[in-house]
């Protein structure tokens, strides 16, 4: 028995950007849910619900649903940004700086 072609739909072309000539990045939306957003960030909505209660980070609202724009996120976490320094190879933060604390003691 021969088989049948099925007729299959036309690749749609994706835009290409003019300064670059490769195919244009997909259009991001710039306002998003709360889900959205902690998706974004990584973190739950219940977190980022109260860091928007707080005024840590700002939010539109449209009755009872938080819009935010994914600039002020972005903002967000490079104020959040900070360089953690290195720890002593097997050791936990809190241990090293239990025995900081303690050395000090004995240099007194």
């Amino acid at each position: 028995m021969p088989r049948s072609k099925k007729a299959t739909a036309p690749v749609a072309e994706q835009p290409l950007d003019p300064q670059t000539s490769q195919p244009a990045a997909p259009q991001l939306n710039r306002w998003l849910a709360v889900e959205t957003a902690a998706a974004y960030l990584d973190i739950s909505a219940n977190y980022l619900r109260k860091l928007i209660h707080d005024g840590q980070i700002k939010a539109s609202r449209f009755g009872n649903n938080f819009r935010l724009d994914r600039l002020d996120l972005d903002q967000l976490m490079i104020r959040r940004k900070r360089v953690i320094p290195p720890y002593r190879k097997n050791t936990h933060p809190w241990v090293a700086k239990r025995h900081a604390v303690g050395r000090k003691r004995a240099a007194q």
